[in-house]
């Protein structure tokens, strides 16, 4: 298919999908007004009565193709810049809190905070523009094309993110916006009282749908009455390695901790073999394809002293391209966990750090263009995610969710050994960019069973 056909099918959706939006939009305000009228049961309730737009269908828009609209290095530029910051200043407050094996998704993080980015005005929609490294005239066209880039399947692989407004019964939400979000973004939109249990479900079955059940209760109980909205994003991964591990090879080995204390953990095992190995002065590693070759794993370690954190803070999505790009495969003797990990972070201190301020402060958000009032009608409550990672002989399943709340108010021939047996570095990286998918550090695994 060309260029132009895509480009033609994505827009002839996107018209659909805008006439249908607006149409809702009309449904959604005389609701708002008028009330609900009487209800139905409905044990799925993440739809049916709640749902105003009906879940995206990117079958049509060039994802999956070879096209991503023209996705580059070059276009790729804000949501890499915006990863390695944010994972640097995750990683930091992780270790402040004194968690451990710190993973999270930037790109999910990316997308939630686009939805808020679009509704904001003044100052705050100034911070926006500095944190997601991208001017405001560019984020409906970006954001889109970003969800068209993460929607994508080949057989052996698996990508998917999806957006969903869950607005509170009696909040005005300006139409320009929800049209926005739903033909921009391919956002779900949804309106019901936040704060009941039944919201708390709606919302879990959301993302236990949209991340295939790796993330089962992602709320452990209803919203505060003072939440008037809530952004979620949620992404799935399940790609297999293109060269698998021999099941029979899992081993239980040493893993030595910072504190120089160990545990006997699992590990993927393969000696002798070829694998691509990245060998640069100060630092180690290797890429594991996945079977489609458009995504890898990158593990890394510095081979001068440093911790993972001080890896992190010289690697940059080009780099991660880059390092990707120069592997060499060579014999090897190799090992690393096998592990499966539940992490979940508050990234508001994160998100402060970064440069996001008067979003934060009730007296100074400005979100008009989401409710249509200055100043103090809205600002950004919480920002929250939670990941789940599954790293095995087979491949690699991962899963994240992240939520917005809007609150009122060159190598030798000779065999390498490369036992990752000592915290490292790890990443789940889309090759040709360098887009960070998930990031972690490996620092205490668990142990073997």
């Amino acid at each position: 298919m060309t260029g132009e056909k895509q480009e033609e099918i994505y827009m002839m959706y996107k018209k659909s999908v805008r006439m249908l939006a607006l149409c809702l939009v009309l449904a959604f305000v005389c609701s708002a007004i008028g009330g609900c009228g009487s209800r139905e049961e409905n044990t799925d309730v993440w739809k049916g009565e709640y749902s105003l737009t009906p879940a995206p269908d990117f079958s049509g828009t060039g994802a999956g193709t070879d096209v991503f609209l023209g996705w580059s290095k070059e276009e790729a530029e804000p949501i890499g810049d915006f990863s390695l910051a944010f994972m640097r200043e995750a990683v930091a407050q992780a270790h402040v809190q004194g968690a451990k094996n710190p993973v999270l998704s930037p790109v999910s993080v990316y997308l939630a905070l686009l939805l808020a980015a679009m509704g904001s005005d003044g100052e705050t929609r100034a911070e926006f523009e500095d944190v997601l490294r991208l001017p405001a005239d560019k984020w409906g066209a970006y954001g889109g094309q970003l969800m068209r880039f993460m929607n994508q399947s080949d057989g052996s692989e698996r990508l998917s993110t999806a957006n969903a407004l869950w607005v509170d019964e009696g909040t005005p939400v300006e139409e320009t916006y929800l049209e926005q979000v739903a033909t921009q973004m391919y956002s779900e939109i949804f309106k019901l009282d936040l704060s009941t249990k039944e919201a708390q479900k709606a919302v879990n079955e959301w993302v236990a749908k949209r991340t295939e059940g790796m993330i089962e209760e992602f709320r452990s109980e209803p919203y505060a009455d003072t939440v008037k909205m809530a952004i979620l994003n949620a992404v799935y991964l399940d790609a297999k390695w293109e060269e698998a591990f021999d099941r029979m090879k899992t081993d239980t080995l040493p893993f030595y901790r910072d504190d120089g204390s160990e545990v006997t953990a699992s590990f993927l095992i393969d000696w002798p073999t070829h694998r691509e190995y990245i060998k640069e002065e100060t630092l180690e590693g290797i890429v594991l394809p996945y079977q489609s070759g458009r995504l890898a794993f990158l593990a890394l370690r510095a081979t001068d002293g440093r911790k993972p954190e001080e890896l992190l803070a010289e690697l940059s999505a080009e780099r991660l391209q880059s390092l990707a790009a120069g592997a060499a495969e060579v014999p090897m003797d190799f090992a690393m966990p096998r592990f499966t990990l539940e992490y979940n972070q508050t990234l508001l201190p994160v998100l402060e750090e970064m440069g996001l301020s008067a979003a934060l402060k009730p007296e100074k958000a400005d979100f008009s263009g989401i409710t249509g009032a200055g100043e103090g009608s809205l600002h950004i409550g919480e920002v929250t995610q939670k990941v789940k990672i599954q790293v095995d002989e087979k491949g690699t399943k991962a899963a994240a969710a992240t939520e917005v709340t809007m609150a009122g108010g060159a190598s030798d021939t000779q065999l390498v050994q490369l036992y990752f047996d000592s915290p490292f570095l790890y990443a789940v990286i889309e090759r040709e960019t360098g887009t960070v998918l998930f990031m972690g550090i490996m620092e205490n695994p668990p142990a073997a069973e």
